[in-house]
């Protein structure tokens, strides 16, 4: 039963495993040769770091506490097209801390939003966070009219 399988028109089988390994080969063939899609993607985009962004602080409407962050700037890493990285600059980006989602916040670290344009992905933020505290109240300023002694 096993010999008549594969004795039984044996050259018509072995011309069609023949003629089926050619195919994979010539379509494995010109797959290879093909550019790969993604590492041309890849290589057209450029990465660039813009540094010492400043953080801003988005707090609620209603909120008069007054804060700091610390640091006070980050540096950010981005990638893009090469047409798109050669048009920006660092007033393309929005760095800021949201400070509207909790009611005791001082001495906590809170992440850093960056908001992109377009086109444009965000490889890394350093540093990742930012310490808050209570701003420090005003020195006292002195009237117009009033001068220092000297």
């Amino acid at each position: 039963m096993l010999r008549d399988l594969i004795v039984t028109d044996f050259w018509v089988k072995l011309v069609s495993v023949l003629a089926a390994v050619v195919v994979w080969g010539t379509v494995k063939i010109k797959i290879s040769r093909q550019p790969d899609p993604v590492a041309k993607a890849e290589s057209a985009l450029e990465a660039r770091t813009f540094r010492k962004l400043a953080v801003a602080m988005l707090k609620a409407p209603g909120d008069a506490r007054g804060f700091t962050v610390a640091p006070g700037e980050v540096d950010i890493t981005v990638t893009a097209a090469f047409e798109v990285m050669s048009t920006l600059g660092a007033r393309d980006f929005e760095v800021f801390v949201n400070l509207t989602d909790a009611r005791d916040i001082v001495g906590r670290t809170k992440p850093v939003v960056v908001h992109l344009p377009e086109g444009v992905t965000l490889l890394n933020v350093e540093p990742r966070e930012v310490t808050i505290s209570a701003a420090q109240p005003n020195a006292p300023r002195l009237n117009a009219d009033k001068q220092p002694n000297p």
